[in-house]
């Protein structure tokens, strides 16, 4: 009989711990949506009339990379793809493999089943930025930091500008960075000690939903999920058995995830189009060079325009004071720091603003010695991973 009790007390308080977090987290999901509204006014006014993109005719077949196309072909219950009948503008393309996502394009198709086009398309999308809020509220709050702190990151993390660029473009695959975030927080919270170790499940759950969103997605976070492995395993006590949980993790997570991998690589949904020529300054420069970063965007403290309500500095300065104050909590905030500075320097590209060809830039020898890489050569894309790593390190450095 007492022990009945005591299991309904537990019971009872992990319900009401359950349903905390839970409304934790949806409160986090409308602040960020609510933050969307306030950045991205013209697009959510008009969310209902037009697709969020650059286009004079968004609904033309083969704009936005094929990403209306696959959608509204998966809303009318086409999921399969044939290219016989859709040719052009597609020659040569297998849009099936090479282009959108099923993943990506089949979750908005059902979103477009429900609320019909454009609302259900656009719908998507917006959630698709305010989950990565989310991902990055629950990385930083794993990370011990306090509410509003990691509330600030997920909401700069929500409205990144360069992600909603993606958007515009129909590059729908690369927006939704969710799941690949959450994987690293929750694999190397799982190494911290054995009561937490349960986390390297949900967190290899992620890795394997992160791989079809976009196969290159955990690679751009690399440098982060490693810097903050090691640190997670060679800071405080208990190194031995931190050793033993990152590797048993290791090997579950890359277990569970390598099928995924190995299609994704293949050339299946969502995979690498590695480029195969080489990495010189045709190739490059002038190709990969108006979609890069410069050092002032970083910096920049302007507004935008009408339809871009945002600041883009306010992310860096906030990092760079917050990380100066709190210099003695450096192992914290020091691997997300770390990893954005990586990803940003590469986001330069080929050459720093619109100076000459650099073949000793971080970018051109990423993709010069690493086969991978190619997969995802934009230069502005590796960007994206870094500012989300930026709102990740001022979360943790507020707290």
């Amino acid at each position: 009989m007492e022990n009945a009790n005591q299991f309904k007390q537990k019971a009872r308080v992990f319900a009401k711990a359950s349903g905390l977090r839970l409304a934790e987290g949806l409160g986090v999901l409308l602040i960020c949506l609510l933050a969307l509204r306030l950045a991205y006014p013209t697009a959510v006014n008009q969310r209902s009339t037009h697709v969020v993109a650059n286009s004079s005719d968004p609904y033309a077949v083969g704009d936005l990379g094929g990403a209306l196309f696959m959608v509204t072909r998966s809303a009318s219950g086409e999921r399969g793809c044939d290219i016989t009948t859709h040719g052009h503008p597609f020659d040569g393309w297998d849009i099936c493999r090479e282009i959108p996502n099923p993943l990506v394009t089949d979750l908005l198709a059902d979103l477009v089943g429900l609320f019909g086009m454009p609302l259900g398309y656009n719908l998507g999308l917006l959630l698709f930025l305010a989950s990565n809020g989310l991902a990055v509220y629950i990385v930083v709050r794993l990370a011990g930091a306090r509410g509003p702190p990691a509330l600030f990151g997920a909401m700069a993390a929500s409205i990144a500008p360069s992600l909603f660029s993606e958007l515009e473009g129909g590059f729908v695959q690369h927006a939704w960075w969710a799941p690949a975030i959450l994987a690293t927080g929750l694999c190397v919270g799982a190494i911290r000690s054995w009561s937490r170790f349960w986390w390297i499940v949900p967190g290899a759950l992620c890795l394997v939903w992160s791989l079809p969103v976009y196969s290159m997605l955990p690679f751009k976070l690399l440098p982060w999920t490693l810097a903050a492995g090691a640190v997670a395993v060679f800071t405080g006590e208990d190194r031995k058995g931190k050793l033993i949980r990152a590797g048993l993790g290791g090997a579950i997570a890359v277990g569970m995830s390598l099928p995924y991998a190995m299609a994704a690589l293949g050339g299946e949904s969502a995979g690498t189009r590695v480029w195969s020529g080489p990495a010189d300054e045709q190739a490059l420069h002038k190709m990969m060079g108006a979609m890069a970063h410069s050092p002032g965007d970083f910096f920049s403290m302007s507004f935008g325009s009408a339809d871009l309500i945002r600041i883009p500095g306010v992310v860096t300065w906030v990092t760079l004071i917050a990380v100066a104050v709190s210099y003695r909590q450096f192992r914290h905030w020091g691997p997300a720091l770390g990893g954005a500075l990586v990803l940003l320097l590469i986001s330069l590209g080929p050459s720093v603003g619109s100076g000459p060809f650099n073949d000793s830039l971080p970018h051109v020898s990423l993709m010069d010695n690493v086969e991978i890489a190619r997969g995802s050569m934009r230069p502005i894309r590796y960007g994206v991973a870094g500012l989300f790593l930026l709102c990740i390190a001022s979360g943790i450095a507020l707290s």
